[in-house]
């Protein structure tokens, strides 16, 4: 009943769930060219239904195409480096630091070591 009385949000509806599918790899496929190939033709469909809101989600895909192809070719994320400034901001907080760079590079090179 809400699609249909409300076509666009089924379009946007449609396109998070087609851009899930290609996320979760289909089936768990996970051949790179394959998810490059359909997260540009999510784009351009994204592109043609042009609802502002996909269109703004579109933006932040094609600006992290890169690391998104990453997670699937390595098998990685950027939790990592989220870890890593966690702890220097802790670092940060706790020793009062923040206008003494080379003792917060010596907490941190003691605290990585």
């Amino acid at each position: 009943m809400l699609f249909q009385n409300y076509p666009v949000i089924q379009k946007a509806y449609e396109e998070c769930l087609y851009f899930r599918r290609i996320m979760e790899g289909e089936g768990g496929e996970k051949n790179i060219v394959r998810i490059k190939k359909d997260l540009l033709l999510w784009m351009k469909i994204v592109e043609n239904d042009n609802i502002d809101e996909m269109l703004i989600f579109k933006k932040i895909v094609g600006r992290n195409i890169h690391y998104i192809l990453n997670h699937f070719r390595y098998n990685t994320t950027n939790s990592v480096a989220y870890s890593l400034h966690n702890k220097i901001q802790c670092l940060i907080n706790s020793s009062r630091v923040n206008e003494e760079k080379e003792r917060l590079y010596y907490l941190v090179e003691k605290e990585l070591s």
